[in-house]
């Protein structure tokens, strides 16, 4: 009975130490400085150009201004797990669409692109008949992310600041 009471008495406070040391020593997979700048808060669009290309000179239009009012408190939350959140902000075009929809983001081509999964019909979100669109990358800070994409007849510039 002593060897039992014992034993009970050195195996259990081992073990919590065991797990809290374990725990304790997990590695995070480290975060490369391009996530962490996309990462580091939410985007929101700013600017918006297409240009059409098979015209010469190239005619450019400011899409953005056309932007209704319920797309301009638009987020994107680019996360360190390559989830991506989009956010309706204060104002919807309908009040039942929900707040929130979840896609996902992958760095290309050696982190100078950008492809977008989100199913949802917005500027960062499905384009024609694919869930997916991959951008290049024209400039990415800590405050702007320069996104362009396109073709030799259009091509289109997106600005996303903070």
């Amino acid at each position: 009975m002593t060897f039992h009471y014992r034993f009970q008495h050195l195996v259990f406070p081992t073990a919590a130490i065991l797990t809290l040391l374990f725990s304790a020593c997990k590695k995070d997979t480290p975060v490369d400085a391009n996530t962490s700048l996309l990462a580091s808060h939410p985007w929101r669009i700013s600017a918006f150009a297409d240009t059409d290309n098979t015209v010469k000179p190239p005619e450019t239009v400011d899409v953005f201004v056309s932007f209704p009012s319920y797309r301009r408190d638009d987020t994107y939350r680019f996360n360190t797990d390559n989830s991506l959140i989009f956010d309706e902000g204060s104002l919807r075009e309908n009040v039942a669409d929900a707040q929130n929809t979840a896609g996902k983001w992958q760095f290309q081509n050696e982190q100078k692109s950008l492809t977008i999964t989100l199913n949802k019909a917005v500027a960062l979100g499905t384009t024609g008949i694919t869930s997916f669109s991959t951008y290049s990358i024209l400039k990415l800070s800590g405050d702007t992310l320069r996104l362009t994409h396109g073709t030799q007849a259009q091509t289109v510039v997106v600005t996303l600041t903070r």
